[in-house]
């Protein structure tokens, strides 16, 4: 794959190359790579991975998202199965709706396709301003810009272009109004 992470990323070397080896990855390694590195923190997703098509491309996508996420977050985080069911439905360019508690993940659900792809761009719409800071805030290193929308619904795709955003954050109420 050629390089998905753009000179215009703010990313240190050493994670930067890191991620790089997982884009490089070819698929029929990611597995054992994973395990050597995630071991007993990949056991929760074992049924979930088994349930894959071994022959499709699901399984190589939630493979290098598991190493990615891992690895943006200093091994810190493995994602859950709903997150990852979530992303699979996302990369199908199908509609995805995660309604589930506070703490529960929705953040990564949200950071995990821009990962897969940095060089898309994600609209995140979130209720409140200070929520819109704290799902921006963990991620800020490893995905491009994000950008909280305080304008009008028509400048979207302009400010996103200007600003090198990937992720594009609203509250409801720049929607539908107050």
């Amino acid at each position: 794959m050629s390089d998905p992470l753009s000179s215009r990323l703010k990313l240190p070397d050493e994670l930067r190359d890191q991620m790089q080896e997982v884009y490089d990855m070819p698929s029929a390694d990611l597995l054992a790579h994973a395990e050597a590195i995630i071991q007993d923190n990949l056991d929760p997703l074992r049924s979930f991975l088994i349930s894959l098509l071994p022959n499709g491309n699901e399984i190589a996508l939630v493979l290098r998202a598991i190493l990615l996420l891992y690895t943006v977050t200093a091994s810190a985080k493995v994602p859950r199965q709903m997150q990852l069911e979530s992303l699979l439905l996302v990369m199908a360019n199908l509609d995805s709706l995660v309604n589930t508690g506070t703490g529960s993940g929705k953040t990564i659900c949200m950071v995990l396709p821009v990962l897969l792809d940095p060089t898309s761009i994600a609209l995140v719409i979130s209720p409140l301003k200070r929520l819109q800071i704290n799902q921006v805030c963990p991620f800020s290193f490893s995905v491009k810009t994000s950008l909280i929308i305080s304008l009008r619904l028509q400048n979207l795709h302009s400010s996103a272009l200007m600003h090198n955003a990937s992720t594009l954050i609203l509250r409801t109420t720049q929607i539908y109004g107050r």
